[in-house]
């Protein structure tokens, strides 16, 4: 493609260009199990892979496939004028220049065709990274359900601080871009105090821009010391190793312990 070599997806996945969505799969399925990663580590291997991996996206969606195959279309065109062109540079003038004529038209087309192409797999990509956040996203709050990433209110509770006083409302406001402020307790002092979000992806987001000094001249920290640790629960409760529900239960109960002490020392300062 345009400034890379050009790969032509079905012969790279020996099919012919009129194969149905059902023959691309049954030779992608083949191909990728002889040259996946876990078959095979060498760089041959996973180059291979790759190539596969790219040429099954664009055929088998449908308008990438499309746009792959207008661009196909031009370079055989192509690869078919340099041919004539050996056996009729003998040729009249005139012919050669109405065949010139036509050709910078054709490459104008294929080069359009070339564009829509990449506009068509850069979709493609974009579509698989959201699929791939949403999915992050899920697993990280929902909480509780089996199988499914566990945290507790610490884990999206931050300390705050400052030099000048704190107040409710301008934590809130100065915080509202990045989320849903859950709660907020101050010290006597109105220096320091807690905050807590309503999801651990927007305690995550604060800290993320405290880090890089941010948020100045607010200061945050974690609220447990340490970011979260993902916590995995068993995905059949009635029949896990009683000593994993002893784990779990001694862990929320020295949560509940560390959010009792954190607010018993916020009060007393």
């Amino acid at each position: 493609m345009s400034g890379r070599e050009w790969v032509d997806y079905y012969q790279v996945l020996g099919i012919s260009g009129d194969a149905t969505a059902k023959e691309i799969s049954s030779a992608y399925r083949g191909l990728a199990l002889k040259y996946h990663p876990d078959k095979s580590t060498s760089t041959e291997s996973v180059q291979r892979f790759h190539v596969l991996s790219k040429a099954y996206q664009v055929l088998t969606d449908v308008e990438a496939r499309r746009a792959f195959d207008a661009v196909l279309a031009g370079r055989m065109a192509q690869k078919q004028r340099e041919a004539e062109f050996d056996s009729t540079r003998r040729g009249m003038r005139d012919e050669l220049l109405r065949k010139e004529k036509e050709a910078r038209k054709r490459k104008a087309d294929e080069e359009e065709a070339e564009i829509r192409l990449q506009h068509e797999m850069e979709r493609i990509r974009k579509e698989a990274q959201l699929e791939a956040d949403r999915k992050e996203r899920e697993k990280q709050t929902e909480e509780g359900v089996p199988g499914k990433a566990l945290f507790d209110d610490l884990d999206r509770t931050l300390k705050i601080s400052a030099e000048s006083i704190l107040s409710e409302e301008k934590i809130k406001e100065t915080l509202k871009p990045y989320g849903t402020v859950e709660s907020v307790l101050i010290s006597k002092k109105q220096k320091s105090g807690i905050v807590q979000f309503t999801d651990i992806l927007t305690a995550k987001s604060v800290m993320m821009d405290a880090d890089r000094h941010l948020l100045k001249p607010l200061s945050f920290s974690w609220a447990k010391g340490h970011p979260p640790v993902v916590i995995d629960t068993p995905d059949e409760p009635k029949k896990a190793n009683p000593k994993d529900f002893e784990s779990l239960t001694l862990m929320r109960m020295r949560q509940a312990a560390e959010r009792k002490q954190l607010r018993a020392k916020l009060e007393a300062d």
